[in-house]
C-alpha cells in the first residue's frame, strides 16, 4: 500500500509540474535556497521527536 501511495505521489507532482496544468495552477519551479529552506524545515519537523523519543528512552534505562 505504502508503494502504491508514492507511486500515485510522484505521478501526481509530475502531471502538475510537467502538463499544460501547472500554468492553470500558476507553479514555479524552487529556487535552490528555497528548496533547502523546505528541505530543513522538513527535518526539523519530523526529527525533533526522534530526539523526544531519545531522551524517553535513556530515562527508562535509567529507572
Amino acid at each position: 500500500m505504502i508503494l502504491a501511495v508514492t507511486a500515485g505521489t510522484i505521478v501526481g507532482i509530475l502531471i502538475m509540474l510537467y502538463t499544460p496544468l501547472h500554468e492553470f495552477l500558476k507553479l514555479a519551479p524552487l529556487s535552490w535556497e528555497q528548496m533547502l529552506l523546505a528541505i530543513g524545515i522538513a527535518c526539523v519537523a519530523v526529527l525533533w521527536y526522534e530526539v523526544v523519543k531519545f531522551f524517553n528512552q535513556v530515562l527508562r534505562k535509567k529507572i
